[in-house]
């Protein structure tokens, strides 16, 4: 018998954990089970559905039906949940008690076609929830490691763990075997990169000109990358060993390089590692970085070093061209050599007259706009405090407290904040910063010109800066410069 709370539509919740099963009945089963129990009692349907979602996880954004289903209990569209059984729930027991608290609170029936229905305002029924729950967490921790024990199982007998890299497959018998067509590619990769000690794009390059491709996880064929052959060139399976845990097996499978260039390769690997680590400390303070677009397609340039001669030159291009997006330009570098200059000439200009305030005052009082009052503003809030302190008291009535409220707070919005106070802070920055500027690192460089502006928009194909972004403190300043011209939140420069 079904408690009286199991009423109106019922979510049917169906999942599997692995993409294996997908190709099988496992999901099906489960919706022709529930199915069934729901027309045999009567119930409307909703299917929620996680296919190769582990139960495992208490991170909800990765099984999305299952917090759709919850979603809906919490908006009263279904009166209950039904599963196959409570590992089909889930496997975690926080995750197991946690909801199946909330729907009791809710008042949303859960039924288990294979535990049978649970009533939630008896302790009985929530202790069993506790123990099944426990149950399924452990069996879940139980298959990780019978699956961590077979993992072990073949590295000790030489036997592949994990998927099988670039330059093998399997031969009829099911035997790892060399691919007559990749395994060369694979030489070649750790032979260029033991000879020259090139960067992984490099490498990546003479691969895809020699006309070999990586294999994508869906057996795809696709371009090499940076990071197919970091990948490829620390794999020891290339060397003819299985590692696992730490420890070198000797493989049952054929070696496509030798040890003494595999262990050359790791030797130079880890030598550069160290020398970019070092360079970065040293050198990578990039001026205009985060804060530089391209005026072709307003998207942010990526700042990137290179080494020429054994000096290191920083430079920013636009990448949108690359991701396939249409930009104007045709991803042009630019080094920042050359737009430091142009940053200076700018701050340059960071002179302004002697009577910038009154013309600042005149500014504001031609564009209609009253001048900023510190001391009318806290008065206009004490006032504020006031009249609530009188309605509370019962000294005003509610009508006359709303009237005065309302028109207090018209005036309050009124009136703008101390921004002559603002600016005259504003100045005094900009008034040191063309002096501060000569003798300033790199670093205290780039936090000065943070200060003041959000953005700067560079033309890399014409190789300058086109537009400046302020800071809103530093706006009405930057319209007594000369050579800039406002056109909205920029200010284009004039040549």
């Amino acid at each position: 018998m079904l408690p009286e709370f199991l009423k109106g539509v019922f979510g049917l919740y169906a999942r599997v954990s692995t993409r294996d099963q997908l190709d099988g009945m496992s999901i099906e089963a489960q919706l022709n089970a529930l199915r069934e129990w729901a027309l045999a009692h009567g119930y409307p349907m909703r299917e929620f559905i996680d296919a190769g979602k582990s139960a495992w996880t208490e991170d909800l954004r990765k099984r999305p039906a299952f917090k759709e289903m919850m979603d809906a209990a919490r908006a009263g569209e279904i009166a209950g949940i039904v599963v196959t059984h409570l590992d089909r729930f889930s496997r975690k027991v926080l995750v197991t008690l946690s909801a199946l608290g909330e729907l009791g609170k809710l008042g949303v029936g859960f039924v288990s076609l294979e535990n049978s229905s649970f009533d939630f305002s008896r302790p009985a029924d929530r202790l069993m929830l506790t123990v099944l729950g426990a149950f399924a967490e452990y069996y879940s921790a139980e298959l990780s490691r019978k699956i961590r024990r077979g993992l072990e199982t073949r590295a000790s007998k030489g036997l592949k763990v994990g998927l099988l890299p670039f330059g093998f497959v399997k031969d009829d018998n099911g035997n790892v075997v060399l691919d007559a067509h990749d395994a060369p590619g694979v030489v070649r990769a750790f032979e260029a990169y033991r000879a020259t000690g090139v960067s992984f794009n490099a490498v990546a390059d003479v691969l895809n000109a020699d006309g070999f491709r990586s294999r994508a996880s869906s057996g795809a064929r696709v371009l090499f990358n940076k990071h197919s052959v970091d990948e490829m060139l620390c794999n020891p399976m290339y060397a003819g060993v299985v590692s696992f845990k730490g420890r070198e097996i000797p493989g049952t499978f054929p070696a496509i390089i030798s040890r003494e260039l595999f262990d050359e390769v790791q030797t130079i690997r880890q030598s550069r590692r160290k020398q970019r680590y070092t360079a970065y400390k040293r050198h990578a303070v990039y001026l205009l970085n985060g804060i530089v677009t391209c005026s072709g397609c307003g998207r942010v340039m990526r700042a990137q070093s290179r080494t020429e001669r054994g000096v290191t030159l920083l430079y920013y291009h636009c990448t949108t061209n690359e991701l396939k997006g249409a930009c104007t330009h045709k991803s042009a570098w630019i080094n920042e050599r050359e737009l430091v200059p142009q940053i200076e000439s700018i701050i340059g200009q960071f002179r302004l007259p002697e009577n910038w305030l009154e013309v600042l005052n005149e500014m504001i009082a031609a564009n209609g706009k009253p001048k900023s009052n510190g001391d009318d503003r806290a008065k206009i809030k004490r006032k504020l405090v006031r009249i609530a302190d009188l309605y509370e008291l019962g000294d005003m009535q509610r009508a006359e407290y709303i009237v005065k409220r309302d028109e207090l707070k018209r005036q309050l919005a009124s009136t703008r904040q101390p921004e002559v106070e603002t600016i005259i802070k504003a100045e005094d920055v900009l008034r040191s910063m063309s002096d501060a500027w000569g003798v300033a690192t790199q670093t205290e460089r780039r936090e000065m010109l943070r200060a003041i502006v959000d953005g700067v928009v560079c033309d890399p194909t014409a190789r300058r800066i086109v537009a400046l972004k302020p800071k809103p403190s530093f706006r009405l300043l930057f319209r007594q410069m000369r050579g800039l011209q406002e056109r909205g939140e920029m200010f284009e420069i004039v040549l």
